[in-house]
């Protein structure tokens, strides 16, 4: 038998978790995940305060990065909430409210945001 057409998320749906869990949309696919756990939210943190010097401020390190933790990224068709995602500041001028695509570029704030669900948290880390 074959299976019935499997329906296509939209950032309406990712919208619409409880407030709760993270959404996330890969490859078509609504995530759900518990938010995390406190243990999981201090390792970022801790992470956060290692890159900020060297790569934010240039102590140590090469500076000009913007660092940001959970962002909201939209990269081709997923929406990706990763605990921490950096950008050199010449390639992400603005940081808008709402999210990011690929190369940084702010998403428009005409499209909504995160409202009262949790589109945030709960990725692996990444960065362009």
């Amino acid at each position: 038998m074959a299976d019935a057409a499997r329906k296509v998320a939209t950032y309406d749906d990712a919208l619409a978790a409880p407030p709760h869990m993270v959404a996330e949309i890969v490859d078509g696919e609504l995530i759900l995940s518990p938010r995390p756990a406190s243990a999981h939210g201090a390792a970022a943190s801790t992470l956060g305060e290692e890159l900020g010097p060297p790569f934010k401020r240039g102590r140590g390190g090469p500076g000009g990065w913007i660092i940001v933790d959970e962002p909201e990224l939209h990269l081709a068709g997923n929406v990706l909430v990763p605990d921490l995602a950096g950008w050199r500041r010449e390639r992400m001028a603005l940081l808008s409210t709402r999210g990011t695509t690929a190369g940084g570029t702010p998403v428009s704030d005409n499209a909504g945001g995160a409202g009262g669900s949790s589109v945030s948290g709960g990725s692996k880390a990444s960065g362009t």
